[in-house]
């Protein structure tokens, strides 16, 4: 009834075609203002599913080292000492990694880059190649297993030459099964957030 009264009254005052513009004018901004507030719950879900994601694979780096060090059997790591370990220190070196932003730009290129070769595309094409038809990514536990260690050797190989010591090719190697298991549960987006904090973490002696 009142948007009877309401259009009986704008066709009173302006006639057809001026009422027809009003009326065309209105629903736009009414479609305009539904728009703009879909978009910022939008944004406020990115926002949280962000925040989320970053947090879950700080804590998934954090328990990355912890367990690299208990299974290399050197104890718990120290916390937040700012001082790199001696192995880190000799890596570093090698690659000629001597500044902070050279520390962050190899941690974000080792990242995207070796996440993307070594899991979505090795690990994950090895996965489909042994998987039983139809299962998805990870579901087949054998074929998870076999494509998650060849690809971790193939990813450890890489890093020959810039790793002084067995050590630490161990510690490659352990370090990117665990890569992988976060791959496999969690996808690409979590496993390089993860590895560049993981990285970052070693570099700067957050973790040592």
């Amino acid at each position: 009834a009142l948007l009877q009264a309401a259009l009986s009254l704008l066709l009173a005052l302006f006639g057809v075609g001026v009422s027809r513009v009003v009326i065309s004018l209105a629903v736009a901004a009414g479609i305009a203002v539904a728009a703009i507030r879909a978009l910022r719950q939008r944004n406020r879900l990115r926002a949280r599913y962000l925040a989320g994601m970053v947090l879950e694979a700080a804590a998934t780096a954090l328990v990355l080292a912890t367990l690299v060090h208990l299974l290399l059997g050197g104890g718990l790591p120290r916390f937040f000492t700012w001082q790199p370990n001696a192995a880190v220190t000799q890596q570093l070196r090698l690659g000629q990694i001597t500044t902070p932003w050279a520390m962050v730009v190899a941690a974000a290129g080792a990242g995207i880059f070796e996440e993307l070769l070594f899991r979505v595309l090795l690990l994950g094409g090895l996965y489909r190649l042994w998987a039983r038809g139809g299962t998805s990514l990870g579901t087949d536990q054998g074929a998870a297993l076999k494509a998650a260690l060849a690809s971790s050797a193939a990813f450890t190989l890489l890093h020959v030459g810039t790793i002084g010591a067995p050590a630490g090719l161990i510690s490659i190697f352990i370090t990117s099964l665990l890569l992988s298991g976060v791959y496999l549960q969690r996808g690409y987006a979590t496993v390089v957030v993860a590895h560049v904090l993981y990285d970052l973490a070693l570099m700067f002696g957050a973790v040592a």
